[in-house]
């Protein structure tokens, strides 16, 4: 019985649809919005210095221009200028800034997008940090036989193990 209902109630619009009274309506588009937040943020931390990489923004006719960097000692404060990257850099699908830095020191990274009206973007989306750190070697101890030299701390930007129970112990 519903599918009898279904079946008539389609054929009906259908024929209703397909009358001489059709109209097409144009829905005007805002062309002076701004860009979309470029997404895929991402920090690669290396030694005195971050790389920030996203994923470009797909607006229509090639409407980006560049992509501004910024960054903010917290995720919910004022974030500060540092680079831009053109919109037309050597590979279009990768996109990234090396920004020199402090070691040891985290800081928030966001991008934005653009356009060729100078428009921008809100900052991106996602919640990244990078916290730069040297570059060297440590050797860690299994933690049930060598306990005192199983566990390293991240900021004490030093290449010594320490005890794998200190409070300050990120990996062991």
């Amino acid at each position: 019985m519903n599918r009898l209902i279904t079946s008539t109630l389609i054929i009906i619009l259908m024929l209703i649809s397909c009358g001489e009274k059709e109209r097409i309506i144009e829905v005007e588009v805002p062309v002076n919005c701004k860009p979309s937040p470029p997404g895929g943020v991402t920090v690669f931390n290396l030694n005195g210095s971050v790389t920030i990489c996203w994923y470009p923004n797909f607006e229509p006719e090639d409407d980006i221009v560049c992509y501004d960097v910024y960054r903010a000692v917290e995720y919910d404060t004022t974030y500060n200028y540092i680079g831009t990257v053109d919109a037309e850099s050597p590979d279009p699908y990768e996109y990234c800034l090396n920004y020199e830095t402090d070691n040891g020191i985290q800081f928030y990274y966001a991008v934005v997008a653009v356009d060729k009206g100078g428009r921008e973007s809100e900052l991106s989306l996602e919640e990244v940090t990078g916290t730069p750190r040297p570059e060297n070697k440590i050797t860690l101890r299994e933690h049930r036989e060598i306990p005192a030299q199983s566990g390293y701390d991240f900021s004490s930007l030093t290449n010594t193990p320490q005890m794998d129970s200190l409070p300050s112990t990120d990996i062991y």
